[in-house]
């Protein structure tokens, strides 16, 4: 992604040889959804002749997040940054505000109470789609 920072075109030609070559092996950590997207239609199992640019450069931003989250990727020395747990309220300060947060969210705030209002509403906002799903022009059956 960095040799191709310089680039403004939308896709960048693949020549053998050039620095902007990549093997099916370089590019098979993209997942399926983002591959058209990035390489175009091309014939599976063959070095992509092009690929696009900016779709390249969002897919490796979002594939980097989803491995941060998961742990598959870690960034040297991240841990010498701040830590969010020292940004987190005290659990004392917390318990001052529960009922009034309760009261301005329409929720209880203790645990089995919390769960049954928030599986009634899940179940209502179900039933409520259940219900036009067939005026929805968006969910047509093909």
């Amino acid at each position: 992604m960095l040799g191709l920072r310089r680039r403004h075109g939308e896709w960048v030609e693949l020549k053998p040889g050039s620095e902007n070559e990549f093997s099916l092996a370089d590019l098979e950590w993209i997942p399926d959804p983002w591959r058209k997207l990035v390489i175009g239609a091309g014939q599976p199992g063959t070095s992509p002749p092009r690929l696009n640019r900016r779709q390249f450069e969002v897919c490796v931003c979002a594939q980097t997040v989803r491995e941060l989250k998961s742990g598959d990727l870690c960034v040297v020395g991240g841990d010498e940054y701040s830590d969010f747990r020292d940004e987190l309220l005290p659990m004392g300060e917390c318990e001052k505000t529960h009922a009034d947060y309760s009261e301005k969210v329409g929720l209880p705030v203790e645990g089995r109470a919390f769960v049954r209002q928030v599986c009634m509403m899940l179940t209502e906002a179900a039933a409520k789609a259940d219900e036009t799903y067939h005026d929805n022009p968006y969910l047509g059956s093909e």
